[in-house]
């Protein structure tokens, strides 16, 4: 179609997205206007019209098309025209558009005695079908199918329109009442008939097996005449005879139960050992097609004798010649071969066959696709016995390093499963299974470490080899996670059967698991704090520091390492009141009752339960080490004083509290509260807290290195990425300690402030915010008895300064004032005062005085949202380090708080914080430029009158002024 060619060429020509719309938008309008303005149209400019909508449509471009002009097209006579009638019916139109015409348009063509004409109805048919065309059509697609009048080719589209409308609802054509009619099509001569008709009634078999029992004779006999007999050359493909209606007859035959007939065994038998014969597959083959064909039906023919007899020598056969393919160059038949071994060794009685491959399978494991190396998983996992468990085992926690993180958590889920349930030596198990924590802890869940736990506890005699294999993970700077969590339960239970071992001291134990705990998650806190409180009466000389992190515990934000620490602390103080036993509170725990062990998950070794074991628990009396050793001296040290002495009302906690805050530019922020993380104390190595993780005082008390907000002495602040205020206030002077930030007032006062003040003058002024400007208004007192002449007023500031109202040079009469106001521009954002110098007269003296202006003074507040100060919060967190610091208060209410921080141009946000003590803010500086944001979290402790402050902004000079001018005015003196 010429037309169809220029509007193609058009496009192509097209230099841009834009031209091409234009181009696409204009034949629109073209093919609209003749479409409804020219209704005599020939057949022709209806095709090549309809032709350019279609292609339209496959672009992507919006059609609009009345539905009449696609089947006014569809009546032609035309082959041509009523292709592209019927094309664009099933590409432009839903097919709930208009059904009743469709159906009567599909109906005249299904009746018509051309064969094109039908054919091209049944394929509209299938693609386009719906219910409602199913069930009325499906009777004509029938009557084509099973009539001696069709032609072979409207047979093969009939039976393949049949599996389309099948496959929407098997019942919505009655094709089961003339089965006795479609089973003879399957011995065919016709091969493509034979295939379409096969493929129909496979799909049939798969509903209803004994329905299509009468489909299975002429099925066999087809397989066997075109397996057996000699093909014509126009039969074969790439030396191969029908190979696909081979493939479709063998998963045919798989559909139906094993046959009872000795007839059809033998003709089957015939059949398979024609197809399983490995001189065509050992032959090479340089033909790629020829491989596929060969490949396809020797997999397909070792799957249908399995399903007859697996037993059968056939079947061990081939599953040594598919062993063979394992080194094939081609991956899919790489891939197909381990398929077909992993159905193998799930229905063989011995596994022989496919073990004298299995260095080859282990090979396999590293081949370079994916999906190669999973199916070679599968079968490592299906080929596992007792016999070679070890060695499989060993293999994959060989690979789980190098391998895939796809593929890594299920060799982790398997390697595990194996474990369990060959487990027959104690020893090994345990070695493996921590070997497996360590490489790949988070890849196998809780269940896998409280399934070792549980074995631990139910077999005394692994109990101390755990405990000291764990010890050996733990001295590594980095442990897993997972490893930690069984550490903790073991070495709080068991830990007692080492302690006496040369490294495996107590206090080791302890300084091990509490630094490990620098990095873990607040449930692995938590059961550490529970192994402490465990060990708190089982090893004396470890009490006083286990009290001490207990104590400390309690002021952490996390809710469960709050509430264990609380509630252990108690029992601690209880305990030494001589109310309660702790021993007999934190006794050895029972083993677990055998209905934990479920029967699907105990294998036949170390998992089988033993007949002595009862089901009900019972108390392990295995003496618990140092905690049942001890001498008469012990137990008078046993009983320790409270934690927390009682305080007096009216007397202060405040010297017995610790302000230690996070380390780290990780600590917890408003997202997560629990995020708190333990870190080693500031200036101390990885390899010293390895060693010394934490620091003892002279009474053995612990300084926990995280620092909650609470602790048992008044520390000066302490910051990883921040500035003291004595460092800022160094900073932004240049050395110059005699800043007059000392005097400085909330930037929305306007008070007087004095500047400078001498026996000869005295300099004042009032600082007033308006807007994205400060005016600082300035005066200048005579003192002296005699007249002043003010020569000369200079300003040095990193800000823009413009003074106003002044003249050249000023006479001050003794007494007399004068005043210069000043207008002070912030163009971006600085460090640093603003120096005003004076040059008054006699002696031409210089006299200079700093003003208190920062960057505190151009904030505005800005009101933001949850989800907005969320994003921006950890936006400023990951690009700059905040600025933090633990402050002792003064005394102030929340409305002092509000109001302070009003006037610091923030605007207070609620809703914000979860904990509503706090405090959350929000600024924006406004220079000229790019605006700064600031965020503030202000956290007051009433009952300790401290306070942690936070201070991010996306400027780090602005976080650094913004928490100097706060701490000035909330800290105490």
């Amino acid at each position: 179609m010429r037309g169809l060619h220029q509007f193609l060429t058009e496009l192509q020509a097209a230099t841009s997205p834009e031209a091409e719309d234009a181009c696409v938008r204009r034949e629109l309008a073209h093919i609209r206007a003749k479409l409804q303005g020219s209704p005599k149209l020939d057949g022709y400019q209806r095709r090549k019209y309809l032709a350019k909508l279609v292609f339209m449509h496959i672009q992507g471009y919006r059609v609009d098309l009345s539905l009449m002009e696609a089947i006014s097209l569809t009546a032609s006579m035309r082959d041509s025209e009523k292709q592209m009638g019927y094309l664009a019916l099933t590409m432009l139109f839903e097919p709930s558009d208009m059904r009743g015409p469709v159906i009567n348009v599909l109906r005249r063509d299904l009746e018509s005695l051309r064969e094109s004409h039908t054919c091209l109805a049944l394929h509209a048919l299938a693609n386009m079908g719906t219910m409602e065309m199913a069930e009325e059509l499906g009777e004509f697609v029938l009557k084509l199918l099973v009539s001696a009048t069709s032609p072979p080719a409207v047979i093969r589209k009939a039976a393949l329109t049949l599996l389309h409308l099948v496959r929407k609802d098997p019942h919505c054509v009655d094709v089961w009442e003339w089965l006795d009619r479609i089973a003879p099509l399957i011995q065919s001569r016709d091969y493509g008939v034979a295939q379409s008709v096969v493929a129909l009634v496979t799909e049939l078999a798969g509903i209803s097996p004994d329905a299509c029992a009468i489909c299975y004779r002429p099925a066999v006999e087809q397989l066997h005449h075109v397996v057996m007999r000699p093909q014509e050359e126009r039969e074969l493909y790439h030396h191969v005879p029908l190979p696909w209606l081979q493939v479709k007859l063998l998963v045919l035959l798989q559909r139906f139960p094993r046959p009872t007939d000795a007839h059809w065994k033998a003709l089957l038998q015939q059949c398979l050992q024609q197809l399983l014969r490995p001189e065509p597959l050992q032959r090479p083959m340089v033909d790629l097609q020829e491989t596929h064909a060969r490949y396809a039906v020797h997999f397909e023919a070792v799957h249908l004798a399995m399903h007859l007899d697996t037993t059968s020598i056939l079947v061990a056969r081939a599953a040594v010649h598919v062993g063979r393919l394992l080194r094939s160059e081609h991956i899919n038949v790489r891939y197909l071969a381990l398929e077909t071994m992993t159905q193998l060794a799930h229905t063989l009685s011995t596994l022989e066959p496919i073990r004298m491959h299995l260095d080859t399978i282990v090979e396999t494991l590293r081949d370079r696709d994916t999906s190669v190396c999973r199916r070679a998983l599968d079968l490592l996992y299906a080929l596992c016995e007792e016999a070679n468990v070890h060695k499989i085992v060993a293999h994959l926690l060989d690979y789980i390093p190098e391998a895939e993180a796809s593929l890594r958590q299920d060799m982790a889920l398997k390697v595990s499963l194996l474990v369990e349930l060959y487990a027959g030596d104690s020893t090994w198990y345990m070695d493996t299974t921590l070997a497996l924590l360590d490489m790949a802890g988070d890849k196998v869940g809780d269940k896998l470490w409280s399934r070792i736990a549980q074995t631990v506890t139910n077999r005394p005699k692994v109990q101390a080899y755990a405990a000291a294999q764990l010890l050996q993970y733990l001295r590594r700077a980095v442990c897993h996670e997972t490893l930690i969590k069984l550490s903790t339960y073991v070495l709080s239970e068991y830990g007692y059967l080492i302690a006496d071992q040369p490294g495996a001291a107590p206090v080791v134990q302890f300084e091990l698991l509490h630094h490990h705990a620098y990095y873990c998650s607040p449930v692995s806190r938590s059961m550490l704090l529970s192994t402490y409180a465990k060990w708190y009466t089982q090893y004396p000389s470890l009490a006083p520091m286990l009290a001490s992190v207990l104590r400390q515990s309690r002021g952490v934000f996390d809710m469960e390492i709050h509430q264990r620490a609380s509630e252990y602390t108690a029992l601690i103080e209880l305990h030494a009141q001589g109310q309660l036993d702790m021993d007999e509170i934190f006794d050895t725990l029972p083993p677990f009752p055998s209905q934990d062990l479920k029967p699907d998950d105990v294998g036949p070794g170390l998992f089988r339960l033993s007949k002595r074991q009862s089901s009900l628990p019972q108390v392990v009396t295995v003496p618990r080490g140092e905690a049942r050793r001890l001498t008469r001296a012990d137990e008078a040290r046993r009983r320790l004083p409270p934690i927390l002495p009682p305080v007096s009302p009216n007397e202060s906690i405040v010297d017995d509290v610790a302000l230690q805050p996070p380390l780290s530019d990780t600590c917890s922020d408003l997202l997560d509260l629990s995020a708190m993380s333990i870190r080693p104390p500031s200036g101390m190595s990885r390899d010293e807290t390895i060693q010394t993780p934490w620091a003892l005082s002279e009474d053995d008390m612990v300084a926990s290195p995280d620092g909650p907000l609470l602790g048992p002495v008044l520390a000066p602040p302490v910051m990883g990425a921040t500035v003291s205020t004595a460092e800022l206030r160094r900073h932004s002077l240049d050395g110059d300690s005699s800043s007059s930030h000392d005097n400085a007032v909330a930037p929305g006062a306007a008070s007087s402030l004095l500047l400078h003040e001498t026996e000869m003058e005295r300099i004042t002024c009032e600082i007033q915010r308006q807007g994205a400007r400060v005016l600082v208004q300035v005066s200048i007192q005579n003192r002296h008895e005699a007249t002043a002449l003010l020569e000369d007023v200079r300003v040095v500031s990193p800000l823009h300064v413009r003074i106003l109202d002044t003249t050249s040079s000023v006479s001050m009469e003794p007494g007399q004032s004068f005043h210069y106001t000043l207008e002070l521009l912030c163009t971006d954002c600085f460090f640093g005062d603003t120096e005003l110098v004076l040059t008054l007269a006699p002696a031409s003296r210089s006299v200079s005085a700093l003003l208190p202006v920062t960057m505190v003074h151009f904030v505005e507040p800005s009101v933001l949202s949850k989800e907005t100060f969320f994003e921006q919060w950890h936006t400023m967190g990951s690009a700059h380090p905040e600025t933090q610091s633990v402050f002792a208060l003064q005394t102030h209410t929340d409305s002092e708080y509000v109001a302070l921080m009003e006037a610091a141009g923030l605007a207070v946000l609620a809703g914000i914080d979860p904990r509503p003590e706090s405090f959350v803010m929000a600024g924006i500086l406004l220079p000229q430029g790019i605006a700064a944001k600031v965020l503030v979290r202000f956290e007051p402790h009433a009952t300790a009158n401290v306070a942690r402050l936070t201070v991010r902004a996306s400027d780090e000079r602005l976080a650094r002024v913004m928490h100097q001018h706060i701490v000035s005015q909330l800290a105490r003196p």
